[in-house]
């Protein structure tokens, strides 16, 4: 599906940014990435098993993210320091938590249809015969 290897890509593209801490992370065609300094801490390694986990968080947030762990969609070493590493680079997991909210989108259609629609409405229309 196209829009989990947009996701990947959005995510692996920001976590390139991590400052504190080190994560390995494995996806799911077995290719390994390595974000951060080796030798600061927390450390943690994840390994994806489903190729949908990172739209899902894309699209859900922290909740996408511990429903993918209770679903096995990831593997962690230690998730506390996951954790603890996420939260020490909130600045960067945030921008991608929830990033794909259709909520977002949908509020944004329904003001453009609705505009349009009041727009169209205020016209008059001349019918000959």
């Amino acid at each position: 599906m196209i829009l989990n290897r947009i996701a990947d890509l959005f995510v692996i593209w920001n976590l390139k940014r991590i400052s504190f801490g080190y994560l390995n992370l494995i996806d799911a065609n077995e290719k390994e990435y390595f974000f951060g300094k080796n030798d600061s801490f927390p450390k943690a390694k994840i390994k994806i098993n489903d190729p949908s986990f990172c739209y899902n968080i894309l699209r859900k947030g922290s909740a996408g993210l511990a429903e993918s762990y209770m679903r096995g969609s990831f593997e962690t070493n230690d998730l506390t320091s996951l954790i603890e590493l996420s939260a020490k680079n909130i600045n960067i997991t945030h921008k991608f938590s929830g990033y794909f909210e259709f909520s977002l989108l949908k509020n944004f259609l329904k003001r453009n249809i609705f505009n349009n629609t009041k727009k169209r409405s205020k016209k008059k229309y001349i019918f000959t015969l």
